[in-house]
């Protein structure tokens, strides 16, 4: 009696499909922005509980920060989808880095 036979296994069964994940691009920038704007929010909220009179101040140190870590990970990120031939991704997160970068530079010119 053979292996198979014994224990009842089908050839057919050997080849499982394998489901590709796909994340939809809008749902991944959706999540990108989210988790930046949700940061920026926790910490100017805990620092002006903390601090009263400071909280704003160091707030904005900690987002600026957390924004320039931010910005590195979405660059990474997208040479990770470009090598990766998901080309959709790459490029939305290369637009949104490119707003965001034009957006900041537009702040930090009025500013100064």
């Amino acid at each position: 009696m053979k292996f198979n036979e014994m224990f009842d296994i089908k050839e057919s069964e050997k080849e499982l499909p394998q489901k590709k994940e796909e994340m939809d691009v809008g749902k991944n920038i959706m999540i990108r922005l989210g988790v930046l704007i949700g940061a920026i929010i926790l910490f100017f909220v805990v620092l002006s509980i903390m601090d009263k009179h400071s909280g704003a101040l160091g707030a904005l140190y900690l987002s600026m920060y957390f924004y320039g870590i931010w910005l590195i990970y979405m660059v990474l990120e997208t040479v990770v989808w470009y090598v990766l031939k998901k080309n959709e991704q790459g490029t939305a997160n290369l637009i949104v880095i490119i707003i965001l970068v034009l957006l900041s530079a537009l702040t930090l010119y009025n500013f100064a």
